[in-house]
């Protein structure tokens, strides 16, 4: 049988390869080759073998492939990292002692996130920030000395008290037919107004009805006397306001012709005096027997006031005149409580008529020419 099988395929049986192993069936070659003998399982080897080492097996190409032959993704990735490949022509820097280093890149760097997931963020310098704390605290104490001082200041300064009123003149302010003169009405409309005054003068009369007694009307003197002691009263009472009524007794004198010029005089002595104080300027009222006389008077008085007005002074018209008749009078010279009714109303409209003079602790702007003309456009008298 073993005869008849070895003439049947041909040949002897396949000798083993030199590690014990059959050698494998080529292509072409008569089928005996691959048969192992008898007795042993196709593949097994004819005695035990050991298994190869790692260097062992280097040396032994795998079956079916030419040795040093590579083929498929590592093929194409040996041809495009070979020699002569543009990726081996580009050169990497190496680091120290030989070894290549990391490819340079041309992407930006990224920051690393932290532990939350947040990219870290670099914190800003210190000293700017220290700089404007400083200058903050500096403006804040600054601010803090200047409102310190506002509020000392506002301290110290003294509470306004009323409007200090000093009624001038002769025995028309006095009141010889009616005690107390137009100051009565004319503390009744303060009183009406609630408004704060304070008559103040080195005399002294009226009714009850008048809450303040104290003025500066002197019976019988001329322009000429008042300015001799005007001074002194204006330096003792330190009035805001200053009503002036006189020449009446200068009508009546050697020099009428005068009077407006003592006038001017007068008021020049007691705006020098008293300069921030208000000073209203009356005509003078009707003389039944002298009209003409007072009239002449009175068409000076308005420029004179508006001569110290040009200056700067505060120097207003009251047109007395218009406000009273021949009627109002009493005696032909004082009114009567009509009269003094009248007069009491043209003081007080033009007390009114000037801003802040009635006001305490202010002191109203020094009246313009419009002013002075306003005022006798009121009161109807011609300039």
């Amino acid at each position: 049988m073993e005869g008849r099988a070895g003439s049947c395929h041909g040949g002897d049986a396949p000798s083993a390869r030199p590690d014990g192993r059959a050698r494998p069936h080529r292509p072409g070659a008569p089928l005996a080759d691959a048969v192992p003998p008898a007795g042993r399982p196709l593949g097994a080897p004819a005695v035990p073998v050991r298994p190869l080492s790692r260097a062992g097996r280097a040396g032994v190409p795998r079956a079916g492939r030419p040795r040093g032959r590579r083929t498929g993704r590592k093929a194409a990735r040996a041809a495009a990292t070979g020699p002569g490949s543009a990726r081996s022509r580009r050169s990497r820097p190496r680091r120290a002692g030989g070894r290549p280093g990391p490819t340079p890149t041309k992407e930006p760097a990224v920051h690393t996130p932290t532990s939350h997931g947040r990219i870290p963020r670099s914190s800003p310098p210190a000293r700017p920030i220290r700089r404007l704390l400083a200058g903050l605290i500096a403006l804040a104490a600054a601010l803090a000395a200047v409102i310190a001082g506002a509020g000392a200041a506002r301290a110290a300064e003294p509470a306004a008290g009323p409007v200090r009123v000093m009624p001038l003149g002769d025995s028309i302010t006095d009141g010889i037919t009616v005690p107390g003169a137009y100051r009565i009405d004319l503390w009744q409309k303060f009183v009406a107004a609630g408004q704060e005054v304070d008559f103040v003068g080195s005399l002294s009369n009226g009714p009850s009805q008048l809450g303040d007694h104290d003025h500066e009307g002197h019976s019988g003197w001329t322009i000429a006397q008042i300015d001799a002691n005007v001074t002194n009263w204006l330096a003792t009472y330190d009035p805001d306001v200053i009503l002036l009524h006189i020449g009446t007794n200068d009508m009546y004198g050697s020099d009428p012709a005068g009077a407006p010029a003592r006038l001017s005089a007068l008021i020049d002595h007691i705006t020098a005096q008293s300069p921030d104080a208000e000073l209203f300027v009356a005509t003078i009222i009707p003389i039944s027997f002298a009209d003409s006389t007072v009239r002449t008077f009175n068409a000076q008085v308005p420029a004179i006031v508006q001569s110290k007005v040009d200056a700067g002074r505060h120097v207003h018209l009251v047109d007395m005149y218009r406000a009273l008749t021949v009627a109002d009078l009493a005696d032909g010279v004082h009114p009567n409580a009509t009269g003094y009714g009248k007069m009491a109303t043209a003081w007080y409209d033009a007390l009114l008529s000037v801003p802040g003079a009635l006001d305490p602790g202010v002191a109203p702007p020094a009246a313009g020419p419009g002013a002075t003309r306003s005022a006798l456009a009121r009161s109807g008298a011609a300039a």
